[in-house]
């Protein structure tokens, strides 16, 4: 199985390649070589920041070829299963870094924006708002909580716009109890045009 080998000084630089995909989680390989769609292969990723060399097994599932991105031509990695408890620790040390430096890698932005969502395959509609919201994700307030994990299907009805932007998101952290309640949401799948989109919202006056 071909071994890839990057260093990563920078966290930042890190997240710029890290993927989020409906199918989970993944990374992109910016490279020249010619590599196979389905080909499997080791990521080793080098992060003096964390004091860490992580190694994910990963599939090619996709290429990108000169679109004039911020990045150059290279492939969309998907994670294998058994890389789980890796990634899970790479993000885990990443999250306490950005905590530790009081940032966030996709800051939010304090909106109250509409949302209508379902979990799964139900058919039953929930309406909430956001509390916060980035391109990373948002908090939606609800009394409707769903357990950690769950993927939703979540449409955006933005300044009384006509269309609404779907996204997709995962329960990552859910508060039960006071006031406040409601989900802390990831979003994945997030292809650039509708982060192009998001972005607008986000910088709009609403």
């Amino acid at each position: 199985m071909r071994v890839v080998y990057l260093r990563f000084d920078d966290i930042k630089r890190l997240m710029f390649y890290y993927q989020t995909i409906v199918e989970g989680d993944g990374f992109f390989l910016e490279t020249r070589q010619e590599l196979l769609e389905g080909e499997e292969l080791l990521l080793e990723l080098e992060v003096p920041p964390l004091n860490g060399n992580y190694v994910l097994a990963s599939r090619v599932i996709g290429s990108l070829r000169d679109k004039g991105l911020d990045v150059g031509s290279g492939y969309l990695l998907q994670f294998k299963p058994e890389a789980a408890g890796v990634r899970d620790e790479l993000l885990e040390a990443i999250g306490w870094q950005l905590i530790g430096s009081n940032r966030r890698f996709h800051p939010r932005f304090p909106k109250a924006i509409a949302v209508a969502w379902r979990q799964g395959n139900s058919e039953e509609l929930h309406v909430d708002h956001t509390h916060n919201i980035g391109l990373g994700g948002a908090f939606v307030r609800t009394r409707t909580v769903p357990p950690a994990d769950s993927l939703l299907t979540m449409h955006f009805r933005c300044g009384g716009r006509d269309s609404a932007l779907t996204l997709v998101g995962r329960v990552a952290w859910r508060k039960t109890d006071g006031d406040e309640m409601g989900m802390g949401i990831h979003f994945i799948g997030m292809d650039a045009n509708k982060g192009l989109q998001l972005q607008r919202v986000l910088e709009s006056d609403i």
